[in-house]
């Protein structure tokens, strides 16, 4: 298992325990407090430490370069285009 799939299952870790969590503490404590489970969702901050060693090879620097031109104009179309939508109109 390389790096980012250690990565990605920290993640679904710490989401299923945010979740049940907030599930057990719901009928204890109350809605409110209750969210406050999900403040164990920073452990995934952690993540950054796993397989810091590791180097990336061609092949994941190739995939990284193809993805980020395409994730940025996604995340540019989702949090400006709705505004030029209506500065057209």
């Amino acid at each position: 298992m390389n790096a980012e799939q250690k990565r990605a299952w920290l993640g679904v870790a710490t989401m299923t325990a945010c979740i049940a969590g907030c599930l057990v503490l719901l009928p204890l404590v109350g809605p409110l407090v209750a969210t406050s489970a999900f403040a164990i969702y920073g452990i995934n901050g952690s993540g950054g430490l796993i397989g810091r060693k590791e180097q990336p090879d061609e092949r994941d620097k190739a995939i990284a370069r193809r993805a980020t031109l395409p994730g940025a104009m996604a995340s540019y179309l989702a949090f400006h285009g709705r505004h030029m939508e209506g500065e057209n109109a």
